[in-house]
């Protein structure tokens, strides 16, 4: 059975509604949703290692080699399966070594331009001229935000998919609902001077005491509640566009804070594990699964050990459990 896992960077569970998200919440209702689940980390780099092992195995950025040998995908590759990771998350290459652990993985950041963004962005740092020039860099979303699109992710997600033959695995990881909130239909609420303030705010505040009003707050919460319907609407369309004999599964590796507990974003130093944080989305989709909402607690250690369940893989993994039994309950 081909399988793909699609990873809402920073999505919240309470934004997976048909306020923001129609579509997709339409099509959950043939799917199996937890409405309890549990990621394992507050951020990228303390969560996906639950994903890929379904075990603790402390930051990735301080396991590589254990990360490396001791994740799902190698199992996969081993049975037969074709492995790709497409997405523009940079930790993804440069702290969790996404290269060497699939067959194919796409950066959709590791084109030219990405590149000399990427080198533009050290040499002011290192010379202390990154604050100073965020005015002359900010012009438009293109300039400012390192993460494609999610039109544009997925795009690139279904070209690879139609090359394949089979079976096959697919990682997309979108970055819409992650910091900068920079939404295409920005100027509906806010000015562009008023967008770049808010997200320097945001920003600034993950690092040190900065106060945000009510007002703030509120158009914070806009602009991030935009990308998320934005993102919607691709998400839905690729998931329809997929034979119904995939298995596609859709979660979040951690939420946002909006000033729940003071502060903004999702810095672990910051914030620690709040629920705001660690309740993601969690939807299972394929052949055989039942329309139904589950209110039993489940978490990312058992997202392993499912993929594995119905690649047929009887190795056991992690400390996670299959979840094939309640995904294809009846009645």
């Amino acid at each position: 059975m081909n399988v793909i896992l699609v990873i809402c960077d920073a999505l919240r569970y309470d934004h997976v509604t048909q306020e923001h998200m129609p579509n997709f919440t339409d099509l959950m209702s043939g799917a199996t949703s937890f409405s309890l689940c549990l990621s394992m980390g507050a951020n990228t780099l303390s969560s996906l290692p639950y994903l890929l092992c379904s075990r603790n195995i402390g930051k990735a950025d301080e396991k590589q080699l254990e990360l490396l040998e001791s994740n799902f995908v190698n199992l996969l590759r081993g049975a037969g399966y074709t492995t790709a990771a497409i997405h523009s998350n940079i930790l993804l290459t440069q702290r969790l070594s996404f290269r060497e652990i699939f067959d194919f993985e796409v950066d959709l950041m590791s084109t030219r331009l990405g590149k000399n963004r990427m080198a533009l962005r050290s040499f002011l740092r290192k010379i202390n001229l990154w604050d100073r020039t965020r005015g002359l860099r900010t012009k438009t979303r293109q300039d400012s935000v390192a993460y494609r699109r999610a039109k544009n992710t997925l795009e690139a997600c279904q070209a690879w998919i139609e090359e394949q033959e089979g079976p096959w695995f697919l990682w997309a990881h979108l970055m819409d609902t992650h910091i900068p909130y920079w939404p295409d239909n920005y100027g509906d609420f806010v000015s562009f001077e008023r967008l770049q303030e808010l997200n320097e705010k945001i920003l600034r505040n993950l690092h040190s005491d900065v106060k945000l009003d009510e007002n703030e707050k509120s158009d914070i919460m806009q602009l991030y509640g935009e990308e998320v319907k934005y993102m919607d609407r691709w998400l839905a369309e690729f998931i329809e566009r997929q034979p119904r004999d995939t298995l596609v599964i859709v979660t979040s590796d951690h939420g946002d804070e909006f000033g729940e507990y003071g502060a903004y974003s999702h810095s672990v130093k910051t914030h620690g594990q709040i629920p705001q944080l660690i309740h993601v989305p969690l939807v299972f989709f394929g052949p055989g699964i039942t329309g139904q909402v589950v209110d039993d607690y489940t978490c990312h250690l058992d997202v392993a050990p499912t993929i594995l369940d119905y690649a047929g893989i009887e190795e056991k993994m992690g400390y996670g459990n299959s979840l094939r039994s309640i995904l294809e309950k009846k009645g």
